[in-house]
């Protein structure tokens, strides 16, 4: 754990700088591909007019997490305590953001689909800045094992160092190796100018499938866990079945 990093005697929390400066990388990705595509004058600004949809939709998603949890375990709900204690969940981040980004599109009259593609390559790359920075920050932690990629870690300040799993790091890395793949298409598309592939669909299912199988190395109990599966998991699977729905339908449409 690294909590804290101090620049010319400023102290500030690891995760906040790796998280800024993963929307300083993430934003110049993505300028650039909207440029690509001559977009950045008609959606720049609705990007960053959708940013705090990230913050509303982790705290909703969070809040949301911990209430079921209580209503599982038979507990007394308090709702007050859960909106205090809320940190921020990364599917909800994600879901505000184009949730927020679609709206304002259909407000400004601008098609969403142009967008799609540009923001599916820029999202696994601040993703994945924030998990190291999670990492540093002693939260999101794995399980607790002595395989030899697991290594010592420390929950809290005065906890004991205990060899886990380190889920944020292997997060991080898919999530880099994500984005250079859907770059590497992108870049494709832009070259023979085919509109065959939906980059956010991809990034959706391949994320999905690969959060799903992740959260069972995690350790951490305040995600919520529901008899075998967590609140995330949940989350994977209707992505995944709802992604799986999507394909067969348009399938179906052009055989039609």
């Amino acid at each position: 754990m690294y909590p804290y990093i101090e620049f010319w005697g400023l102290v500030m929390p690891t995760y906040l700088f790796c998280a800024m400066l993963g929307l300083l990388v993430s934003t110049l990705v993505l300028l650039n591909a909207l440029y690509s595509k001559r977009f950045v004058r008609e959606y720049a600004t609705l990007v960053y007019m959708a940013l705090p949809g990230v913050i509303l939709g982790g705290k909703f998603f969070s809040i949301m997490s911990v209430t079921l949890t209580e209503l599982y375990l038979g507990s007394v709900v308090d709702l007050v305590k859960n909106v205090k204690q809320s940190g921020n969940v990364y599917y909800g981040g994600l879901f505000g953001f184009l949730v927020s980004l679609f709206l304002l599109c259909k407000i400004c009259n601008r098609d969403f689909n142009k967008l799609t593609d540009s923001i599916a390559i820029s999202i696994p790359l601040f993703h994945s800045f924030g998990r190291i920075g999670c990492f540093f920050a002693g939260c999101c932690y794995g399980i607790e094992s002595d395989l030899w990629f697991a290594i010592p870690y420390r929950i809290g300040f005065e906890g004991e160092f205990v060899k886990r799993i380190p889920v944020q790091l292997i997060e991080a890395g898919f999530e880099l190796c994500l984005c250079g793949l859907l770059s590497m298409i992108f870049w494709q598309v832009v070259i023979i100018e085919t509109k065959n592939w939906n980059l956010l669909e991809m990034y959706l299912i391949s994320y999905a499938i690969f959060r799903f199988v992740i959260e069972f190395l995690r350790g951490d109990t305040i995600r919520g866990v529901y008899g075998s599966l967590s609140f995330s998991q949940i989350i994977s699977l209707l992505l995944v079945i709802g992604g799986a729905c999507r394909h067969v339908y348009h399938v179906r449409k052009r055989i039609n």
